[in-house]
């Protein structure tokens, strides 16, 4: 018996490991439709992040330029990105759900194909996110460039759970693309409403922030 007890110890053992292993701790869900002017370097931005352990998930979403292209180019030449194909363009809510059904993290970090995110992004937030078991949701600031990647101004949001859900009420005080949210929260509430072609993002927070603090 002692002997059985100690086999499935060393077995369970062996198979958090192997999980660990399996299952990155970030899952990067993205949509992309024509965005073939600033997709790279957006995947670039991503591919430099200090922080390395995640699964990049980009939804072709029917793109009719060069996007498709781009994007086999660098899953081809890194196995971290995933890319699912649209058959029709279906829009950026319904893509962003089918990315979260695909992801095995246990944080979700969005990112759009016309944004880039600074290197240490992934890092800060995640540390964040473990030091902070009560929180669901973490944001950035924001620097607003021009096309030519020129910065132009600065957004900045506010910080506490507090002033950010009493801001929540009036408008969204959330940049979309520079959030991190926990993964099993956001999934149990099933991901974003469908029934929301645009402002997804404002909505989805109203029903996540019943499951913790955001900052």
């Amino acid at each position: 018996m002692a002997y059985k007890k100690d086999y499935c110890v060393k077995y369970k053992i062996i198979v958090k490991i192997l999980l660990r292993f399996m299952n990155p701790k970030i899952s990067v869900i993205m949509s992309a439709y024509n965005a073939e002017k600033y997709v790279v370097e957006c995947i670039e931005s991503v591919l430099r992040q200090t922080f390395s352990d995640f699964e990049f998930i980009i939804v072709n979403d029917f793109s009719l330029d060069k996007t498709s292209e781009i994007l086999n180019f660098y899953s081809s030449n890194d196995s971290r990105i995933k890319i699912i194909n649209n058959t029709e363009n279906i829009g950026l809510t319904k893509s962003l759900n089918i990315a979260l059904k695909e992801s095995k993290g246990e944080y979700i970090a969005r990112m759009d194909a016309d944004d880039i995110s600074m290197p240490e992004r992934f890092q800060k937030q995640f540390d964040f996110l473990e030091s902070n078991k009560d929180h669901v949701l973490v944001g950035s600031w924001m620097k607003i460039i021009d096309e030519n990647g020129e910065e132009i101004d600065e957004w900045e949001s506010e910080v506490s759970n507090e002033k950010i859900k009493e801001k929540l009420i009036r408008y969204n005080p959330l940049v979309h693309s520079s959030i991190m949210m926990r993964s099993n929260p956001l999934k149990k509430i099933e991901g974003y409403n469908e029934g929301w072609r645009y402002a997804q993002d404002y909505e989805l927070y109203f029903r996540l922030s019943h499951a913790g603090k955001f900052s």
